[in-house]
């Protein structure tokens, strides 16, 4: 499916009136987020308009009080993913980043500066597209509702670039959006496979200049012979001659992009068509003089176990399961053998593959193996005569996750209660078997139950750590940037009609007060715990404001 625009408008009589959230206000003059987010599901395929999505809200805990909860979306609509938030009120706004988004058919709300008069004059709109240098938008204030195109700087850039009147960014993402394709030339569409971009350069060769980056799942308009380019595609060494949306012109490589037609290059002219579109083998073998696409057979490896492994719909741990493959079972590969080969083994590359029942999807490549021929059957192991496994094994977190650290948790899964947080270089004592510990260790969605030298025992991610060869701990370096004695926060200027100061950490305990746009408050637990709730939905931190009050606010709407 693709999204389809529509438009609401926050001042339409049928809802304008209506209380919003749990406040005092309306819908038709505060209500410009929740008719954005209105917008945005009603393009999604859900049959919402600005009322029913308040009251579907205030059902589900969504708001503070006037203040929408982002990350409760996903509860209500489940195909809706909440993926971001970046505040961008003192940087420029991640244009990148949207343009990717858009380029994939995922529509993103932003917080907009509407006005040049002093002081943030903030204002919630969905971009759905991008038109030359500016973005294409659905806005929620006017009414009747503008049912047209409207371009974002041209309402309320008064002279500024998109990167400067954007003020905060939030991405959500529908499972099984697909972009509408272009229609006016041959286009191809970058592979999902090419999940950091795919490189335009100047002329076709990886040592010419970079010119741009294409997102994947974004559009090229080729530039050369169609027939010509067709043969390319799908074949490394080959490059094709292409435009982008932003007008560049250069080559890209034609082995990580395919025609939005979906029609795959014939190696070789074949004057008598087949009458089968997927034929079965002819039992008169004759060669293909270019076997560029000829059949890899790969095999799942033994290690994934009884659980198997999962074929998804994208090649990622996030995309739509599909299917199980067992261990040891042989699949066909539906990419360029070559390219295939160059990633088996390989963390994070996925290959794109076909199952003995049909299924086709995308499995991780660190999971298959090229034969089972070096894979004895298992059978008793003899006591190890080299050194034996260290009683101890342990791991050490990433430095490159420095003071940010990665967090200990009471349960194994991200909802776990947090008990504190490592900092990158942290040695952990791990707590089960070392063998199955080490199998995990870099492994997504795998967890370690482990101690630190202080004694505080959880569960960190085993994609955050390394495995030590050192027996002992290594001696302590010393932190060069301590955290602060005292920690200071401040309540998000995104919070217009305030933040609620409670009895407790939760929203059932009274309110004590309300804490206006951008208050100080000082922290009363512990730096590293605090400083890994800021931002986060659901955690609450213990804070004294300038008056002395004491109370609880939610971390999701304070900053440092």
């Amino acid at each position: 499916m693709a999204y389809l625009v529509n438009y609401y408008s926050q001042q339409d009589p049928q809802w304008k009136k209506k209380k919003l959230g749990f406040s005092n206000i309306t819908i038709g003059t505060d209500g410009c987020a929740l008719t954005s987010l209105a917008m945005l599901v009603k393009g999604f395929g859900y049959d919402e308009n600005p009322a029913s999505l308040n009251k579907k809200l205030r059902q589900n805990g969504g708001f503070i009080d006037a203040l929408v909860i982002w990350g409760s979306i996903p509860a209500l609509f489940p195909k809706i993913l909440y993926r971001n938030i970046i505040l961008c009120r003192d940087h420029s706004a991640p244009l990148a980043e949207i343009d990717s988004s858009l380029a994939k058919g995922q529509p993103v709300l932003v917080e907009v500066d509407r006005s040049l008069s002093s002081g943030l004059q903030n204002h919630w709109v969905v971009l759905y597209a991008k038109k030359g240098d500016d973005y294409l938008m659905t806005d929620p204030w006017p009414h009747p509702s503008d049912d047209k195109e409207t371009l974002l700087t041209t309402r309320y850039g008064f002279g500024r670039p998109a990167k400067k009147i954007i003020t905060a960014v939030i991405w959500y993402e529908m499972k099984g959006i697909v972009p509408p394709p272009p229609s006016d030339g041959f286009y191809v569409q970058v592979l999902a496979t090419a999940s950091t971009g795919l490189r335009l350069r100047a002329q076709p060769t990886t040592a010419s200049d970079f010119l741009s980056l294409a997102a994947a799942g974004s559009y090229l308009r080729v530039l050369e012979d169609e027939n010509s380019a067709r043969q390319k595609i799908g074949v490394i060494n080959q490059w094709l001659h292409v435009r982008d949306s932003q007008g560049v012109e250069g080559y890209v490589a034609a082995w990580y992009v395919d025609s939005v037609d979906g029609i795959a290059p014939d190696p070789t002219p074949d004057p008598v068509p087949e009458p089968n579109p997927d034929p079965e083998p002819n039992p008169d073998p004759t060669p293909d003089p270019e076997p560029d696409t000829a059949t890899l057979t790969v095999y799942v490896d033994p290690s994934v176990g009884e659980s198997g492994l999962r074929m998804r719909a994208t090649p990622n741990i996030s995309g739509d399961f599909i299917t199980t493959i067992s261990a040891k079972a042989e699949v066909s590969v539906l990419e360029n053998a070559e390219a295939a080969l160059a990633k088996i083994g390989t963390f994070n590359e996925w290959i794109h593959v076909k199952d003995d029942a049909g299924n086709k999807g995308y499995v991780a490549a660190w999971y298959l193996l090229t034969s089972l021929d070096d894979i004895p059957e298992p059978e008793p192991e003899p006591e190890p005569e080299s050194e034996p496994e260290p009683s101890v094994f342990s791991v050490t977190v990433f430095p490159s996750l420095g003071r940010n650290g990665l967090r200990l948790r009471s349960t194994p899964k991200l909802s776990g209660r947090l008990i504190t947080v490592l900092r990158g270089g942290t040695y952990l004592n791990v707590l089960e078997e070392a063998t199955q510990a080490r199998k995990k260790i870099g492994v997504i969605n795998q967890w370690l139950h482990v101690e630190t030298l202080s004694g505080a025992k959880g569960y960190v991610a085993a994609w955050y750590v390394s495995a030590n060869d050192l027996d002992t701990p290594p001696d302590p370096v010393p932190d060069t940037n301590p955290l602060p004695e005292d920690l200071t926060v401040y309540v998000i200027p995104l919070a217009a009609s305030g933040l609620r100061m409670r009895s407790g950490a939760s929203t059932n305990y009274p309110s004590i007060k309300t804490l206006m746009p951008n208050a100080a408050l000082t922290v009363l637990e512990s730096p590293e715990v605090a400083i890994a709730k800021i931002g986060a939905m659901g955690e609450w931190l213990h804070v004294r404001d300038v008056n002395g009050e004491e109370g609880y606010v939610a971390a999701w709407y304070v900053i440092r």
